[in-house]
């Protein structure tokens, strides 16, 4: 929490869509500077509390207030430069300029005619730079790629220079480096510019890794906040996303193929890097690994010979193999 006074507050929230509801009874509170990532398994209410934020939908019952004041007392056009959205849903600008895509996150500030001062240029210029998009400028939006297009509305979103940034999926649509990217960048809005930033997700491994703070909707739709540790050590997230052909390794933090039958192998020697890889593989690969010796079972050990050179020994039923590689080592383990 960066703040004593909570920038947005639910008590006894009801969301959903007409006469469905989706989630009742949710009570949160969000600071200036927050990240939270919001998770839960598909059709929880992701997005449907994002939607109820934002005021695309009303809410069903319950009370949202934003900075004191309740969020349908708010007008358009001020509620505007206090929260922006964004969404992973294609949108009807396809033909629009980048740059004048991106200019139009200024407009709850400019005048009739949409026309930038100084100022706005100057915020607008600061977001382009942040989302590393000046090459993309010229572009039309129907000329980018998905991750382009993702990079091009948070930068929209930004240059609205709102209190409040929600966002629907940031990184759908984006490789492994432009996810941990747009996952710094946010960091970075919520921490230097005192923004709370509120956002959905299923990459799990990486909030994991880099989010501080997570919302989780468990499968009663209970919205439980705290650590993604936490939720860990509890089994919270396990039962979230309980699956009858995946067990969740709570060692390393992913999911893997149930097996009727796991295998056990004893892992013995090397340094701290190939160990742990070779650990990942294993435990990948659906075998139980262990540090000590199980009579019957496989031993592998890391050895470095006389050249300064690791390999991997695995001696099963007094017969020992030298593999150079871990594919190596994984078909003598299959096979």
């Amino acid at each position: 929490m960066m703040d004593l006074l909570p920038i947005i507050t639910a008590k006894n929230l009801k969301v959903g869509y007409g006469q469905a509801v989706i989630l009742e009874n949710i009570n949160f509170s969000i600071y200036p500077g927050d990240m939270i990532c919001l998770m839960g398994h598909n059709g929880c209410g992701k997005t449907t509390i994002l939607r109820t934020l934002s005021r695309f939908l009303k809410k069903l019952d319950g009370e949202i207030y934003v900075k004191d004041q309740a969020i349908d007392k708010w007008s358009d056009l001020d509620y505007a430069k206090i929260l922006s959205i964004v969404l992973t849903e294609k949108v009807s600008e396809s033909n629009l300029l980048v740059k004048d895509l991106i200019d139009l996150g200024r407009y709850p500030y400019t005048n009739f005619m949409g026309t930038l001062d100084n100022d706005d240029t100057l915020i607008v210029d600061k977001a382009i730079e942040l989302l590393g998009i000046s090459s993309l400028l010229t572009k039309k939006i129907d000329e980018l790629s998905d991750g382009q297009r993702q990079k091009v509305f948070i930068a929209r979103a930004l240059a609205q220079d709102t209190n409040i940034l929600l966002l629907d999926e940031p990184t759908t649509f984006l490789d492994l480096p432009g996810k941990m990217e747009i996952l710094r960048i946010l960091k970075k809005i919520a921490i230097e510019k005192k923004v709370a930033v509120l956002f959905s997700s299923h990459d799990w491994q990486l909030i994991l890794e880099l989010a501080s703070w997570i919302w989780l909707i468990d499968q009663r739709g209970n919205l439980k906040a705290g650590v993604p540790e936490d939720f860990i050590i509890s089994g919270d997230f396990e039962r979230c996303f309980h699956h009858p052909q995946f067990i969740f390794d709570d060692e390393i933090g992913i999911f893997k193929e149930k097996k009727e039958n796991e295998l056990i192998v004893s892992l013995l020697g090397g340094d701290n890097k190939k160990k742990i890889w070779t650990r990942h593989l294993l435990r990948k690969e659906a075998f139980k690994v262990l540090d000590y010796h199980i009579p019957g079972s496989p031993v592998i050990e890391i050895i470095k010979d006389s050249q300064g050179t690791d390999h991997w020994e695995i001696t099963h039923h007094q017969k020992k193999s030298k593999v150079n590689t871990l594919e190596e080592l994984l078909v003598i383990l299959k096979t």
